[in-house]
């Protein structure tokens, strides 16, 4: 099976992009490909609370899980102060670096 990394970027702001950034990583997931979000700095607005992208990121995101994809990562560097608008789904892993490349990783991103 394939690894890959899937990280979004502010192109995801745009609705369409973002559904299949989410319908890619779910379909991988779905059929036992082992993946791996990040999510970049600028791609912090998908989660404000007012957002009116569909689906909605914070459920989208939140629901990978039933996917089986639970590495989902942001660095903790770039986090800075956000409005209280900005909420990040539980299952988002804040780590100080990601996770080392596996040689044979797809990267791809939206």
């Amino acid at each position: 099976m394939a690894h890959f990394i899937i990280t979004l970027t502010e192109k995801c702001l745009r609705p369409h992009v973002f559904h299949d950034a989410y319908e890619f990583a779910a379909a991988a997931g779905n059929v036992a490909h082992t993946v791996e979000l990040r999510i970049e700095q600028s791609a912090f607005a998908l989660f404000q609370t007012d957002t009116s992208i569909d689906p909605n990121p914070y459920k989208a995101i939140q629901g990978l899980y039933f996917y089986d994809v639970e590495d989902i990562y942001i660095l903790q560097n770039s986090l800075i102060p956000q409005p209280e608008s900005f909420v990040l789904p539980p299952n988002v892993h804040i780590v100080a670096s990601y996770p080392s490349v596996k040689v044979d990783a797809i990267e791809v991103s939206f």
